[in-house]
């Protein structure tokens, strides 16, 4: 997912808290998607049926059903709405820039959960990894400092 939905590997994905009073834990709100191969079929009449409409705005080719997607449905389209649950972590890309994980920290400081996405070492994969509140700063700090050196030789053969 994290090649097609953050802008290869760049991006962020935000978890979550699921509980009973929130959207996510709303059954007839929160859906997990339908994995199959032949495409939804249905009659124009059938629009009319929420069941039809969720299983259209539900089904993906089984190709993605590695991502265990599950989608909020909402019958208010076109406008802002407010977040699903509360945030309990991020998880950074791979090749999220520093400053803007910085940034992100900065606005939500130590209420929540940080996680570094990595290439796998031993497999096709990505691998998870907790990343405390102090490593980001720091890492952000090396970043700052390192581009106020210049990378190329100086002029006077240094």
């Amino acid at each position: 997912m994290w090649s097609h939905y953050s802008y290869s590997h760049t991006g962020f994905c935000i978890e979550f808290e699921r509980t009973g009073s929130n959207d996510l834990g709303n059954g007839k709100y929160c859906i997990p998607v339908l994995y199959d191969d032949p495409l939804p079929t249905f009659k124009l009449m059938e629009l009319s049926d929420p069941a039809v409409v969720s299983k259209i705005l539900t089904t993906k080719s089984s190709h993605w059903s590695y991502e265990r997607e599950w989608r909020i449905l909402s019958k208010d389209g076109n406008q802002e709405h407010p977040l699903p649950g509360n945030i309990t972590g991020i998880v950074f890309g791979c090749q999220m820039p520093s400053d803007n994980r910085l940034k992100i920290a900065d606005i939500l400081g130590n209420t929540v959960i940080y996680m570094q996405a990595t290439k796998s070492e031993t497999k096709f994969a990505i691998d998870i990894k907790p990343v405390s509140l102090s490593d980001l700063t720091s890492d952000v700090e090396l970043v700052k400092r390192m581009r106020t050196y210049p990378c190329s030789p100086s002029q006077d053969g240094d």
